[in-house]
């Protein structure tokens, strides 16, 4: 009875919990059923999904997954689409120690530096 209340309660925490994007600048591979793998560049990442560059046209509801070097495929939905910007929802979050690992391996390169 005491696990189903700490279940629960973080559950909830998840559900209220707003994820920080971090910008990344990482080559990975999308898979999107009927097709094969294509390369994609994901732009930001948080615990919760990502943005990306795809160079193709994908459809917002359909499954899919993502292969970030190092690491198996995720389950992914895809949110949006907008000219080739995509942005996936993570089936299941990512562990935080993952998400910081990519982001400081990945972390992208300021453009406005002088």
């Amino acid at each position: 009875m005491g696990n189903d209340r700490r279940r629960d309660h973080r559950q909830t925490a998840t559900a209220e919990w707003e994820p920080v994007r971090w910008p990344v600048e990482i080559a990975a591979e999308m898979f999107e059923a009927g097709s094969c793998w294509l390369p994609v560049t994901v732009l930001d990442l948080s615990a919760a999904g990502c943005r990306m560059h795809t160079g193709f046209r994908v459809r917002p509801g359909r499954a899919a997954k993502l292969r970030l070097p190092g690491f198996a495929a995720v389950a992914t939905t895809i949110e949006w689409s907008e000219d080739w910007h995509v942005g996936l929802r993570f089936t299941h979050p990512i562990h935080p120690s993952v998400l910081y690992h990519l982001a400081a391996r990945y972390r992208a390169k300021r453009s406005d530096a002088a």
